[in-house]
């Protein structure tokens, strides 16, 4: 099934990884060309954390959390102390409640760093994560 991200192809190991243990799944635009569910964009996009060293959360029943909150938080470990980040992930087209555009602005005044990604967004996204 071409244009959409294959869990099991996300995970191989071997010689078909490029750069630094990353799968070749994930170079490919046409992989993330904004038919994926959210479901399936957050599962590249956590994929992407484990492999670049990423702890995240992610609350699977948003009815177990308050409206607004961001759908992952992202923490690891650096040279320089702890890198710590908020993302929303939405389909390509998908918009943000009032209380998300809310929610997130909380955040980033609070001085958080905070990130709304589509699918789109992957060159920026795997950058930010690397």
């Amino acid at each position: 099934r071409s244009g959409t991200y294959h869990r099991d192809r996300g995970r191989q190991t071997g010689q078909d990884h490029w750069g630094p243990g990353v799968p070749k799944v994930y170079k490919s635009m046409s992989v993330i060309d904004g038919q994926l569910c959210e479901k399936e964009w957050q599962r590249l996009v956590t994929d992407c954390a484990t492999i670049y060293g990423w702890a995240w959360w992610h609350q699977p029943d948003s009815r177990r959390t308050q409206a607004g909150i961001p759908d992952l938080l992202l923490i690891r470990e650096t040279a320089q102390g702890v890198d710590t980040l908020w993302a929303e992930l939405k389909r390509q087209n998908g918009k943000l409640t009032a209380r998300q555009e809310e929610v997130i602005s909380l955040l980033i005044r609070g001085g958080h760093e905070v990130h709304v990604w589509r699918p789109s967004d992957w060159p920026k996204v795997e950058a930010r994560l690397k």
